[in-house]
């Protein structure tokens, strides 16, 4: 059960939230690759497009798939901060 305490530190302890928080992160590193151009050693479009089943090569339209495959897992919202 995850626990957020008061000073704001946020403890995931469960194998689900550990996933999600893994998850949003990826999109995150992939979301800096689109707007600001900037690249990574790790090749995580790779993993992306392996989670996600596709080929394209092209990082915005991946970031957006990535999108809504997280929302489509309840990891993110509506309300969550967009592109």
């Amino acid at each position: 059960m995850s626990e957020v305490y008061k000073d704001g530190t946020i403890v995931l302890d469960t194998p689900k939230d550990i996933e999600a928080f893994r998850l949003l992160s990826l999109r995150s590193q992939l979301k800096i690759q689109v707007v600001t151009g900037m690249t990574c050693r790790a090749p995580i479009t790779n993993y992306i497009r392996d989670v996600l089943g596709v080929t394209t090569k092209n990082k915005k339209k991946l970031l957006e798939q990535f999108t809504a495959h997280l929302m489509k897992l309840g990891i993110l919202n509506d309300k969550s901060p967009g592109l």
